[in-house]
């Protein structure tokens, strides 16, 4: 599937962003801008309607940060711990993960529009009811995450994932290339393979799933 996604838009150099916990709370007030964090730690931080634009997040620790309703806009993180954070119903535009564990992170009612998903760990993440436009999740282990009943505005692949045991419940897969992808155990109803490309092993898998008897 040929798909776009444009990258994040760093303007210049960035600037050091100080003390990560107290930046989360002045960016529910004012969005902060161009800057980085590097190493810090803010687990469990409460943060709801947090503004971050062109700004770079490197080996931060966030787990179970309460980030929902916030708007990310040009922004990377690489190689952070994002467990158990919460961007429910958040905004992400032109954003890129890299590297970063994500167990059990909550996206539901995201929207997310030119996002990339790099090589992450996101077992049990809950990306259900999120809108998904140029997104890609590349390399990402998503074993039991939830995927169910997303809002495609746009293209969105999903390249060489483990998927096994997500939920797919609802979503639509067709013109998604899952040949490279793990989809043993995949929680489906049926209609949301049509379209999709498999291979002929998988096509069994999927028809073991559906109730399929293959003689």
């Amino acid at each position: 599937m040929a798909m776009r996604i444009a990258p994040p838009e760093m303007g210049g150099p960035l600037a050091p962003g100080g003390d990560l916990l107290a930046a989360l709370a002045g960016a529910c007030a004012q969005p902060a801008e161009g800057l980085v964090f590097s190493g810090q730690s803010a687990p469990g931080a409460q943060a709801a309607q947090a503004e971050f634009f062109g700004c770079r997040f490197s080996g931060c620790r966030l787990t179970g940060a309460q980030l929902s309703n916030s708007y990310f806009r040009d922004c990377v993180f690489e190689r952070c711990e994002l467990s158990g954070a919460r961007f429910a119903d958040a905004a992400l535009h032109r954003c890129r993960f890299e590297q970063c564990k994500m167990e059990g992170a909550v996206f539901a009612g995201a929207s997310l529009r030119d996002v990339a998903l790099h090589a992450c760990e996101a077992a049990g993440a809950v990306f259900a009811e999120a809108s998904v436009r140029a997104v890609l999740f590349d390399g990402v282990r998503l074993r039991e995450a939830s995927l169910g009943a997303l809002r495609a505005r746009g293209a969105w692949r999903l390249h060489a994932c483990d998927l096994s045991g997500a939920d797919l419940l609802g979503t639509s897969l067709a013109g998604q290339d899952l040949t490279e992808c793990e989809i043993a155990g995949v929680r489906l109803a049926g209609g949301e393979v049509r379209g999709a490309v498999v291979t002929p092993a998988q096509a069994c898998e999927l028809a073991k799933l559906l109730g399929v008897v293959i003689r």
